[in-house]
């Protein structure tokens, strides 16, 4: 059996790619990359929340991965 890894390192691994998928759905939101972030992130709050985990421990506290669905409006051009 192998021996597992610093824990350390799946957090700072696992805060990282939830960091790039925010990052990446706020970017663009209401996309179809929005949708894939928005996926990882609902399954990743739902997870901290059934375990006890603290959302500021992955900064998204107040954070909704909904808002990544929005597409924003367009403005209008004067």
């Amino acid at each position: 059996m192998q021996k597992m890894a610093n824990p350390d390192r799946y957090k700072t691994l696992l805060y990282s790619v939830l960091f790039k998928a925010r990052q990446m759905g706020e970017y663009a939101p209401g996309t179809d990359m929005a949708l894939a972030c928005y996926q990882i992130l609902e399954v990743a709050t739902s997870e901290a929340e059934a375990y006890g985990i603290d959302l500021a421990e992955l900064s998204l506290a107040g954070f909704d991965p909904a808002d990544l669905l929005k597409v924003p409006p367009k403005k209008v051009a004067s």
